[in-house]
Formats: structure tokens, C-alpha cells, sequence
């Protein structure tokens, strides 16, 4: 019934919860079914000895040990970054990685935990995740890569991704002298 979530036994992604909260569950599925079923829910503590659901609209940073609690999230969604399914932007890894990881949304957290990450590539049949300083100007088309990008350096794709990515905000790079060429064909 909750196989497509992810399930984390002993951890309480904690804040993100949507109101009201909490609700009576006599158990977890009963807890998803809840999330399942109400809008915006991407993710759910469930407490065994309370029987309470916090239905969430995400996974965070914030994470505590806790015996009582099982988290349940989706494992395609983590809604700090924009999603590109098939995209991988080559470079830019921040060194002593990559790590193994079991989902997009963990590789997700492991960026956000990272000082100086704002983008990260998943690899799924490798469970690896890739986290990077920045886009850079090399992008490539990759069936088994999920990227992940936090907003404030949003950058738009342009076309089938056959040309780097257009800058879009005043976040620099040092390729502004290459974005005549790369625009003229």
C-alpha cells in the first residue's frame, strides 16, 4: 500500500507538517493513506505510541533519532531543488564524494547538508550521489541521472540541452566571454 515511499524507521524528519496535525492513525499505512490523501503531502512522521500522523509537504534538514517514529517520504521528490530527469551537468563535484545514497530525495538532503552545494546529480544504478558547487557550462544527457538545483541559481534549459545553460541571474561563472559562440549557431 506505501510501496513507493521510502520508509525510515527511527528518524523524525522534523517541521514541514501540514495542518492540522496531528492526526489518529492506529498505523503507518494508515498514516500514508492520510498523506496519500491530502494535498501536498510528500512525506509523513508517524508516532506508534502516540498513533499520531504528521502529514509534511517534504523532508528537511532537520532530522532527529527517535525511536517511536517512522518517516515515510517519496523518494522522486525533494522540493528545495528543481528536478531534471536525464540531465547531468558534468564537473563542479565537491571533492571526498560521491556517497551512496538509496533515493533522489536522500541525495537531496545530502546536498543541503553540504556547505556549498547547490546542485547534485543521482546516479540510480549506482545509488550515487554527486554534489556540486555550481552547473557549470558542460551538460549532458544521461538516462540513468537525476539533477537536482536550488532556485537562487536557476539557469534555463535551453532547447533539447544541446548548448550550455543560459545564466539567468547575477550569480557569475566565468563563461561570459564564451556565450556569443555558444548562442550564434
Amino acid at each position: 500500500m506505501c510501496g513507493d515511499f521510502a520508509r525510515k524507521d527511527g528518524v523524525d524528519f522534523y517541521g514541514n507538517d501540514i495542518p492540522p496535525y496531528p492526526q489518529n492513525a492506529p498505523d503507518y499505512a494508515s498514516c500514508c493513506s492520510i498523506c496519500r490523501t491530502t494535498t501536498g503531502c510528500n512525506a509523513f512522521t508517524y508516532s506508534k505510541s502516540r498513533q499520531a500522523c504528521y502529514p509534511k509537504t517534504r523532508i528537511g534538514n532537520g532530522v532527529a533519532k527517535y525511536d517511536d517514529a517512522i518517516t515515510g517520504y517519496n523518494p522522486n521528490v525533494y522540493s528545495d531543488f528543481v528536478r531534471k530527469d536525464g540531465i547531468d551537468f558534468n564537473g563542479n563535484d565537491i571533492p571526498l564524494f560521491p556517497v551512496q545514497v538509496p533515493d533522489y530525495a536522500s541525495c537531496g538532503l545530502k546536498c543541503q547538508a553540504t556547505p556549498g552545494c547547490n546542485v547534485f546529480t543521482y546516479l540510480k544504478s549506482r545509488q550515487a550521489c554527486y554534489p556540486k558547487t555550481h552547473m557549470g557550462n558542460g551538460v549532458a544527457e544521461n538516462t540513468d541521472a537525476i539533477t537536482g538545483y536550488n532556485h537562487p541559481i536557476a539557469i534555463v534549459f535551453p532547447g533539447a540541452f544541446q548548448q550550455p545553460p543560459r545564466l539567468e541571474t547575477n550569480v557569475a561563472y566565468n563563461i561570459q566571454s564564451n556565450v556569443d559562440e555558444w548562442y550564434s549557431t
